[in-house]
């Protein structure tokens, strides 16, 4: 499995925008995917922020879990998240809100 990154921006991953029809969340990501001298896909990282990756854990601001990474899709310039959320839980209580890496 590739290493796709997201640098965060000011400490949030981004914002849930909407449900897919799977009940995941959608997160617009704050920067544009690069390549990297490896081939892989990512950002640099932000000032003082650590970057996400596919397997990451995001919460709210809050500190409840959102649910963890599982894909990066759309455009280069302008790529979400599809974030997988805790089985059980009510995924459309974090609609509008910000995510953070845990």
């Amino acid at each position: 499995m590739q290493a796709w990154m997201i640098a965060m921006a000011a400490g949030s991953v981004g914002k849930v925008v909407t449900l897919t029809a799977r009940g995941s969340l959608l997160v617009k990501a704050p920067g544009p995917l690069r390549i990297n001298a490896a081939g892989r896909k990512d950002t640099p990282r932000a000032e003082n922020g650590p970057a996400v990756k596919v397997g990451s854990i995001l919460v709210d601001g809050r500190k409840e879990t959102a649910g963890k990474v599982m894909d990066i899709i759309g455009p280069v310039t302008a790529p979400y998240l599809v974030v997988s959320p805790p089985k059980g839980s009510k995924p459309n209580r974090f609609l509008g809100r910000d995510l953070f890496a845990r």
